[in-house]
């Protein structure tokens, strides 16, 4: 990753990211853990979601056609 620009939809992503386990991980967890079971685990995906994007953008990036 070093020699390629980070793409502003990574940063967005990361961003998002950083929130939302921010969220999460808060210290009293009150936020979280009064969501519905159900809840919980759509946000935990929501997060795995975004983290896998993240991911594949700087482990996996495509090459995009017409550029070398």
């Amino acid at each position: 990753m070093a020699d390629r620009t980070v793409t502003l939809a990574l940063k967005q992503r990361a961003r998002k990211l950083s929130s939302l386990l921010t969220l999460i991980c808060r210290a009293d967890g009150d936020s979280f853990e009064s969501l519905s079971p159900t809840d919980r685990e759509n946000v935990l995906w929501l997060a795995s979601d975004l983290a896998d994007e993240i991911d594949a953008e700087v482990n996996h990036p495509v090459k995009k056609k017409g550029r070398t």
